[in-house]
């Protein structure tokens, strides 16, 4: 007795040594990437004195096993740490609670059979009615005991409410025969369930930890998953003109890493840890005549020509015989300058906002969920701007000077004035500018056009061997605001490419002229309720016999 005992004991001992001491943890952080994200995974943990096999069970498949982590909150060492996949059973196979839903099955089974064949004798009993429905209206009947009126009358009236009652019981029966074969259907399924194993596939973070005494320590699990990202939203709200502007961040949220984040700590990321971190290397790009062939003749004989002033760009290295002709460089040789001529589309390096409330992200939910993790004000110089050229409207603009304190990623802004939407802007924050320029939409309370003046004229006027066209324009600008508004306008003359089309510029009334882009700037003030026009004008002189397009 004392051998088995000593035998059991050692078994025992040896399937607790290699056995797995499975822990349930919790997603307590998650650090959100522009594509990607990090998420801490914690659990208190019970260790033993020696070696210890913990594992962390039902995390993401999409963990990234290079980028495990392992932090552990007291005296214990962390030998190794790997990631597996491990198919779990989560249910076995109910054979009382099936038997139970079989017999439940039995009885909506017999009972649709009796309404089956209530159905069969009802539909044979309106067929014999039937039947004798034409000796019942022909008043047939023998000449010893011929049918009476009144007994004509019986039998009609026995038919006809006898059917009636059949055809009813008919559409009775029908209705409870659907409703039972819909149970049976639903009790079907929940006896397939109730006797098929149920099992899911989910990560596993194997590690061998080892301790010096029986404690319990925190075990935290850092690692990647590819399958989450955030993008930056924005409220812009504007009061009126005399106030700053309100800034409300959001952030749109997805995840799909097979495992709900509930109750977590947020962070989000500029970063993205998950690209290519391969520096960039730059061949050398070579440059040679090119070689143009012109071909004449017959089939198999054909004649040629160099062109030697045309010149081909080419990434092909040349051959090994041309090695001293065209050495090539080592990749540490090339100047960083060259860098300089690509553009420089990157934005912060590594912005990170921190979000107060914990927040629950849920696996594959069907849309974004939108978090508004930052609000402040900002101030901004607002200023009336239009091009009516190519659009009839006033828009309002709010400058933003030295606007890269305000941590700002580029993303869509919904913009609202005065509690009213206004419709979508984009702040593109990766403008060379010292001042961010947003669109605040349309002011429908000023009004601009422009037309052609009546009293200008415009017909080709004959000078010798050339012709002078005079084009004018009258922007019409009208303020129906209670309060002057200071308005920015952009118009343009043309611009000739031909030296023998000259234009000339007659009338700018007051504007700002850039002859290298035919570029006008007004700047001026209309007080309210109270209109205001400005005129410009250009003569064109070009050749009498031809055609031009002066507009």
């Amino acid at each position: 007795m004392k051998k088995l005992i000593v035998f059991l004991t050692a078994i025992a001992c040896i399937s607790s040594i290699y056995a797995d001491n499975r822990v349930p943890s919790l997603i307590k952080e998650a650090t959100i990437y522009r594509s990607g994200a990090k998420l801490h995974n914690v659990a208190d943990v019970r260790l033993a004195v020696g070696e210890n096999t913990i594992v962390f069970e039902k995390l993401s498949l999409g963990c990234n096993p290079q980028s495990i982590q392992v932090r552990i909150k007291g005296n214990a060492k962390l030998m190794s740490a790997s990631f597996r996949t491990n198919t779990i059973e989560t249910a076995k196979p109910d054979f009382v609670k099936g038997q139970k839903i079989q017999d439940s099955l039995e009885v909506l089974s017999e009972n649709l059979s009796r309404l089956s064949s209530e159905t069969a004798i009802l539909m044979q009993e309106e067929r014999i009615i039937e039947q004798n429905q034409s000796r019942v209206g022909s008043g047939q009947g023998t000449v010893s005991n011929p049918i009476s009126i009144n007994e004509l009358k019986d039998l009609v009236t026995y038919y006809r409410t006898r059917v009636t009652e059949i055809k009813n019981r008919l559409l009775d029966i029908a209705k409870q025969e659907r409703k039972l074969q819909k149970q049976q259907g639903e009790m079907q399924g929940r006896y397939n369930k109730a006797l098929e194993n149920e099992s899911e596939t989910a990560g596993e973070i194997v590690m061998q930890i080892t301790s010096a005494m029986a404690q319990s320590v925190e075990i935290t699990c850092i690692y990647l998953v590819n399958s989450a990202s955030w993008k930056p939203l924005y409220d812009l709200r504007a009061e009126s003109v005399d106030k700053p502007l309100n800034l409300i961040y959001k952030a749109a949220v997805y995840q799909s890493s097979g495992v709900d984040w509930k109750n977590v700590k947020l962070h989000l990321s500029s970063a993205m840890p998950l690209v290519d971190n391969s520096r960039p290397i730059l061949n050398p790009k070579y440059i040679d005549y090119q070689v143009i062939y012109y071909g004449k003749g017959k089939a198999n004989t054909e004649q040629f020509r160099v062109n030697s002033y045309q010149l081909q760009n080419s990434a092909q290295a040349p051959s090994m015989n041309d090695s001293k002709k065209y050495p090539t460089p080592a990749a540490e040789e090339i100047q960083p300058e060259v860098l300089d001529f690509q553009e420089d589309n990157t934005q912060s390096f590594n912005e990170v906002f921190d979000i107060e409330q914990l927040h629950t992200v849920l696996n594959n939910a069907s849309a974004e969920q939108i978090i508004e993790y930052n609000a402040r004000e900002i101030p901004a110089v607002y200023e009336y701007h239009a091009v009516p050229k190519v659009e009839p409207a006033v828009f309002l603009l709010a400058k933003i000077t030295d606007y890269g304190k305000y941590n700002l990623l580029s993303g869509n802004a919904n913009i609202f004035y005065k509690d009213t939407y206004i419709g979508q802007s984009y702040i593109d924050t990766k403008t060379t500018l010292d001042t961010l320029l947003l669109s605040l939409g349309r002011d429908e309370e000023i009004v601009i056009k422009r037309v052609k003046p009546t009293d200008v004229t415009t017909a080709p006027r004959l000078f010798n061997n050339h012709k002078k066209e005079t084009i004018a324009y009258d922007i019409i600008i009208k303020n129906n605001k209670s309060i002057p508004i200071s308005i920015e306008i952009l118009d343009q003359i043309p611009i000739s490419k031909n030296s023998e089309i000259e234009v000339e510029l007659d009338e700018k009334n007051g504007a700002e002229y850039n002859k290298d882009y035919g570029k006008l700037l007004w700047r001026i003030k209309v007080p309210e309720r109270k209109n205001k026009t400005i005129r410009f004008s250009y003569t064109v002189k070009y050749p009498k016999d031809k055609v031009v397009n002066c507009h």
